[in-house]
């Protein structure tokens, strides 16, 4: 009797640990896609693993265009000579902060962007978190006035 019983409340507890890493995912999940700023992770070879919402609408495309795709396949840099120095300074250093850049919208549209990259490491794979900050509008109005 008492193996069914810790054998119940194992089985509770694993379901309650997979309740909170759900309700986990979930937050992330909100926040990554709530942020206005324009967040992608990629492979160190540059393949799009995830994209958030702000990055999709920044870059003209849907997630399915993206995600698995190589930046280079998006065109998104402007100028590549610009590409090559952020990647070597993100092969340096791990980290990149306050980098200038043209981004080109799928339009043709040219945004001047602020670019933040850090290298990190999940699960045993290496990927880069990017972060662009759109500066073309860097004071806009604020939406409450």
């Amino acid at each position: 009797m008492l193996d069914s019983l810790g054998e119940m409340d194992s089985i509770l507890d694993e379901q309650v640990a997979v309740e909170a890493v759900r309700r986990s995912e979930e937050l992330l999940r909100a926040v990554f896609n709530s942020s206005p700023e324009l967040v992608c992770v990629t492979t160190i070879f540059g393949e799009f693993v995830e994209a958030n919402e702000a990055f999709c609408k920044a870059c003209g495309l849907a997630r399915e265009d993206i995600l698995g795709k190589p930046g280079s396949a998006i065109n998104l840099w402007v100028d590549l000579e610009r590409r090559h120095e952020f990647l070597t300074l993100l092969g340096k250093h791990a980290v990149v902060s306050c980098f200038g850049a043209d981004m080109r919208h799928h339009s043709g549209k040219v945004i001047p962007c602020l670019l933040f990259a850090h290298v990190i490491k999940v699960h045993g794979t290496v990927l880069v978190v990017t972060t662009a900050k759109d500066i073309s509008n860097a004071c806009p109005v604020p939406a409450y006035l």
